[in-house]
């Protein structure tokens, strides 16, 4: 599959094998969301991953699940790696399923990081807790390189996953982009 735009039922329809899916989100309608933009200096304000038919895992108050309407007001570019094996994207999806498994109150929002991230205070973070992007953890499962990029930069943000899968476009592609009306 090519980078092209997509409608929410194509996303709802896409086959078994491609998931799971790294996902990053822009909330047209969000003042936070703008504020987080204009913080980090890119585009995306919020990472998410598409695990099956109609099924976002976002960090929200806690770690949750949330039907593909629910971010129909954002606009959404679904980034995976074609060459990720089987067994790898097995093995994602299984580190996400147990993280959704976890009590809510094991999962909940980083929020002080957060604001460590707005005011440039990186040191300000919860290292037990996390916000959206540090969720995109579970791709160091499947990709060496990424794992060890986390190390370095462990408050990981939207825009620096955005940053780090764009640096690499032989490896990770954009499967498609959503667009509200």
């Amino acid at each position: 599959m090519a980078d092209r735009f997509m409608t929410l039922a194509e996303i709802r329809a896409i086959p078994d094998e491609d998931y799971p899916q790294a996902v990053l989100a822009n909330n047209v309608q969000g003042l936070f969301a703008l504020t987080v933009n204009l913080v980090q200096q890119d585009f995306y304000g919020h990472f998410v991953w598409l695990i099956a038919p109609d099924v976002f895992a976002s960090q929200w108050y806690y770690f949750r699940t949330f039907p593909v309407d629910h971010f129909g007001g954002c606009t959404l570019k679904l980034i995976h790696n074609p060459d990720w094996k089987p067994e790898q994207r097995a093995a994602m999806l299984a580190a996400i399923r147990r993280h959704l498994d976890r009590p809510w109150y094991q999962t909940l929002y980083d929020v002080p990081g957060i604001f460590g991230k707005l005011l440039r205070l990186n040191w300000i973070n919860i290292p037990w807790l996390n916000y959206c992007s540090e969720t995109a953890k579970f791709m160091a499962i499947a990709d060496t390189e990424f794992a060890q990029y986390l190390k370095k930069n462990p408050t990981l943000t939207p825009g620096d996953f955005n940053k780090f899968t764009k640096a690499r476009q032989e490896r990770f592609r954009v499967y498609g982009r959503y667009m509200p009306d």
